[in-house]
């Protein structure tokens, strides 16, 4: 399987403290400043390369005006969303049309969000309910982070009640061992099988050399412009492997995790 994560947007209507990308994105400026792509431009390099699943993450993809268009422009193509649901002009859009390439939606519960907004849980667990009805395979993520069981309490007794399925999500990309390289050289199936986009089209092998210090030296090009270079990917890779040290079955959007990370 060929399974590309095209995060197309940093913005994010939030801030949560946990989040991957207020640790590794928001300090970095060179990265974080990048420019984002035009729907044409995606669509170019998706018909150029097509992949078998295409995970859409951010930041927040539904914030994205022509995202849905992009979904759409591909029926063979699958598609994977991330999303915290706060656009609910997008979420209206998927419920009232079934959209058949989308094989799975990550909806994640944001704790922060419920302390800020007073309807959030309102809004969360009709909007659940509804991507359920209209056919979608949806599941809810909750991130382990300090106090995140009492924050997410009421959230997880309702999906307990209704029967809704919701993921406790490590976030293993802040861990410190990401910050340094290890003593065992791995190999992986990454950068073949796998690619990890910022909005600007540049790609990494997998989610560990995006988020590592060493993210300038790991970059395989952009994949928008048709300039990738695999052998550009770090092998043996001494890099904290975030694809082999957290349990797989935590994201279910698709192969996430699953580059067959291993020692030489």
């Amino acid at each position: 399987m060929k399974f590309y994560l095209l995060n197309i947007t940093w913005k994010c209507q939030l801030a949560c403290k946990y989040c991957w990308m207020r640790h590794n994105i928001t300090p970095n400026k060179e990265l974080n400043n990048v420019p984002e792509r035009t729907l044409e431009e995606w669509s170019a390099a998706i018909a150029r390369d097509k992949p078998d699943l295409i995970g859409l993450g951010g930041g927040e993809p539904l914030s994205v005006k022509w995202v849905l268009d992009l979904i759409r422009a591909f029926p063979d193509v699958r598609f994977a969303i991330n999303t915290n649901g706060l656009n609910s002009d997008k979420i209206d859009e998927l419920v009232r049309g079934r959209i058949p390439n989308v094989v799975h939606i990550n909806y994640s519960y944001h704790p922060d969000a419920a302390k800020r907004y007073a309807w959030y849980n309102y809004l969360y667990k009709q909007n659940m309910i509804a991507l359920a009805q209209a056919g979608y395979p949806v599941t809810g993520s909750v991130v382990i982070a300090d106090g995140y069981k009492e924050g997410t309490r009421e959230i997880m007794d309702w999906a307990c009640a209704v029967g809704a399925h919701i993921t406790e999500i490590p976030i293993c990309t802040t861990r410190p061992e990401i910050k340094e390289l290890t003593h065992e050289g791995l190999v992986c199936d990454a950068g073949i099988t796998h690619l990890f986009s910022d909005p600007s089209g540049q790609v990494w092998a997998c989610q560990t050399c995006l988020n590592s210090p060493f993210w300038k030296s790991t970059c395989l090009g952009n994949w928008v412009d048709g300039t990738v270079d695999l052998d550009n990917k770090p092998e043996p890779c001494y890099l904290w492997c975030v694809e082999r040290n957290v349990n797989s079955g935590t994201h279910e959007s698709g192969d996430f995790f699953h580059v067959n990370a291993r020692p030489m």
